[in-house]
């Protein structure tokens, strides 16, 4: 593992979107509610790769296939798309994972209650109206803070990227769009030349990249040198907890890690982690506490089984290659830390 695979923190986008900005955003957003994409039929499983004549690229894909959350989602690569998409929709822990992991921007189709803060007022004051009781949302998630209202450097992107969807689907439908079966599958690209014109085809032009992490190669031969305990199985898992704000008041989030034995039910270990340097994208605390729990134990386990896509793709690797003897289990319910982290939540009274 290095440096190399640790993909570059992103900058919040702090800027104040213009009035001309918010207009323009809530009239394309009507005219994707107008379109109603997810009714053509368009899955939730079909993406469309976008590159722009500058280089840009995004991957959009539209949510409401099964009518419970209707946006046009807009994701930097297929990676951030392939990590959301394994989540079962009754997966609350692990929906929270991906959404706390993952920058993507939507336009959303909420209600009034569900709009995020300064949602109300940008929408009133932009002058669009919509059928009564259909408010647009024109949100940011980014890695390790609260979803919020877009910035004006990210409004300005999602505007063009919405706008191209609307362009394509004005001469294509739905079917023209590649169901993606995963990791390795094809995906429908919408390119643009230098001479504006644009191109449909269906190959993978977006890494998917691994979460890994700086890790330290001490601790890594240390944690590979302790003998393995057959009656040992580890749970490992993190909760996204908030954890204060910065300067402009978007919310800080932290990960609260907790390691707890299968059979038994018993926490090994917990601390709460906060990304270093503003690599919210960066797990390495959390798979320090992974080892360093290993190592305060003396011993490793038998079996390893992790909650969440971004400490699954780093663990799965050490159990192949560095820790022999180590089983991982990739498909484990993680029912004993599920229980714990309940537990915990219900006390914080969520």
């Amino acid at each position: 593992m290095n440096d190399g695979n640790i993909p570059k923190p992103l900058s919040l986008d702090d800027t104040k979107p213009t009035k001309q900005q918010l207009h323009e955003a809530y009239e394309v957003a009507l005219r994707l509610w107008q379109l109603q994409p997810w009714d053509m039929p368009m899955g939730e499983n079909q993406l469309l790769a976008v590159e722009y004549a500058n280089g840009r690229r995004c991957v959009i894909s539209v949510l409401g296939e099964y009518g419970e959350h209707h946006a046009l989602t807009v994701y930097p690569d297929v990676a951030s798309y392939e990590r959301i998409a394994a989540i079962p929709p009754d997966d609350e822990l692990r929906i929270q994972d991906a959404f706390f992991s993952i920058y993507q921007r939507q336009i959303a189709f909420l209600k009034a209650s569900q709009l995020p803060r300064g949602g109300r007022a940008a929408f009133k004051a932009s002058g669009v109206r919509f059928p009564r009781g259909i408010n647009p949302s024109l949100e940011s998630y980014m890695p390790g803070y609260e979803p919020v209202m877009m910035g004006g450097r990210e409004l300005a992107e999602t505007i063009e990227d919405a706008k191209t969807f609307l362009d394509f689907m004005a001469s294509h439908s739905g079917e023209d769009i590649a169901i993606y079966h995963g990791i390795g599958s094809l995906v429908s690209t919408w390119r643009e030349s230098p001479d504006g014109k644009w191109t449909l085809g269906e190959d993978e032009f977006s890494p998917l990249f691994p979460v890994a992490g700086r890790i330290s190669p001490e601790l890594l031969e240390k944690v590979a040198g302790l003998p393995v305990n057959e009656k040992f199985n580890l749970e490992i898992g993190a909760l996204p907890i908030p954890c204060g704000r910065n300067d402009s008041g978007r919310g800080i989030m932290a990960r609260l890690m907790l390691a707890v034995e299968a059979s038994s039910h018993f926490a090994m270990g917990t601390t709460i982690v906060s990304p270093p340097d503003g690599r919210e994208l960066d797990w390495t605390p959390a798979v320090d506490f992974m080892l360093k729990t290993m190592l305060q134990f003396g011993y490793r386990p038998r079996r390893l089984a992790v909650m969440g896509e971004s400490l699954k793709s780093v663990a799965s690797g050490l159990c192949r290659t560095t820790f022999k003897g180590t089983e991982f289990l990739p498909h484990s319910e993680c029912d004993a830390l599920r229980e714990v982290f309940y537990l915990f939540t219900e006390g914080l009274g969520r």
